[in-house]
């Protein structure tokens, strides 16, 4: 949380618990998944993004249809 000021919101924000799921992922060796696009600007986004966080602290993350294809999901496009 040092690293991140801004990660955590105060009160009853949306993103209170991103810092938990990173915390858990760094512990259990696991990978995030997010639906947040990675920020090339990020010094500038407050809360910075999960992905941003997760390359800071070299926790693994994907989005979430990469999750389903490393799953192993299959699926076919409707036209």
């Amino acid at each position: 949380m040092s690293s991140h000021k801004h990660f955590a919101a105060h009160g009853r924000s949306s993103n209170a618990t991103d810092p938990w799921v990173i915390a858990e992922a760094m512990v259990a060796g696991a990978v995030v998944v997010t639906d947040e696009i990675s920020n090339p600007n990020r010094r500038l986004t407050i809360p910075p993004k999960i992905p941003d966080v997760c390359n800071d602290l070299h926790v693994d993350w994907v989005s979430p249809i990469d999750f389903l294809a490393l799953a192993g999901v299959k699926w076919e496009r409707l036209e």
